[in-house]
């Protein structure tokens, strides 16, 4: 017989599925920017290459996280695999729309989550998503205020490529 853990975490199958999903789309969130740092390698601004590929390392450790507290509570892990990633896109701006909208998309989902765990008295639960919830307000605002530069950078040349030296310094 496999021994319980002491307390109740108050966790349902809604809540488990949720923390399951959570994490496959953190990893999903890694594969996308990867996706999206080769696609700024093709367009040679190895800046934006290099911000991301930072950023699909930082989303792989959230995965990780979502993971980590699946196994300390002793629930069965889901390893469905990853969505295949749209890495076609035309424009600089196309790629960055679309960053702010996942971005936008896994918010929404942890403060789902966040409330979910909250209604049922996860409180274990609620501890991690509140570090989350912080964080994807970071996340969310580094997007934009990349989209709000790009867009200014744009009207001339020159301030794209000072824009790219300045993300590549920031992202070692």
């Amino acid at each position: 017989m496999t021994p319980e853990l002491s307390i109740n975490y108050k966790i349902s199958p809604e809540l488990h599925k949720a923390l399951n999903d959570q994490m496959l789309a953190e990893f999903y969130s890694s594969y996308l920017y990867l996706a999206v740092s080769d696609s700024f390698n093709t367009y040679n601004v190895k800046g934006f290459a290099k911000f991301f590929d930072k950023q699909a390392k930082e989303e792989f450790k959230h995965g990780e996280k979502f993971l980590a507290l699946l196994q300390r509570l002793r629930l069965k892990v889901s390893f469905r695999g990853v969505d295949p990633v749209k890495n076609n896109w035309d424009s600089i701006e196309t790629i960055l729309q679309q960053v702010i909208g996942h971005e936008k998309k896994i918010s929404t989902s942890i403060h789902e989550i966040h409330e979910l765990a909250k209604s049922g008295g996860a409180e274990v639960v609620c501890k991690l998503l509140r570090w989350f919830i912080v964080e994807q307000l970071e996340e969310e605002t580094s997007v934009i205020n990349l989209y709000d530069m790009y867009q200014s950078a744009t009207k001339g040349q020159l301030g794209l490529i000072d824009m790219d030296r300045q993300l590549s310094e920031q992202s070692e």
